[in-house]
């Protein structure tokens, strides 16, 4: 949750604390390696999030479960958040 701002801030603190790169780092390498990313819409909707409140440039799709296992079951790695 981003807390008004608190919540990006401690993970960002304890992520440079832990000597970690950062999110846009890790993001770049993740598209670089041909991954995506699938924007769940029920979850979207059942915690009130904007689609304006998103970073879009990020998403890929929006979708369901069904385009989740969709593109899973192409998949070789899958990770579910």
């Amino acid at each position: 949750m981003n807390l008004l701002g608190l919540g990006r801030w401690m993970v960002e603190r304890r992520m440079k604390k832990a000597n970690v790169v950062s999110l846009e780092k890790l993001l770049a390498d993740f598209r670089e390696l041909g991954g995506k990313i699938i924007a769940c819409e029920m979850t979207i909707e059942i915690m009130n999030i904007r689609r304006e409140d998103l970073r879009e440039e990020m998403i890929d799709a929006y979708g369901a479960i069904g385009t989740y296992v969709q593109e899973a079951r192409a998949s070789t790695i899958t990770l579910f958040i």
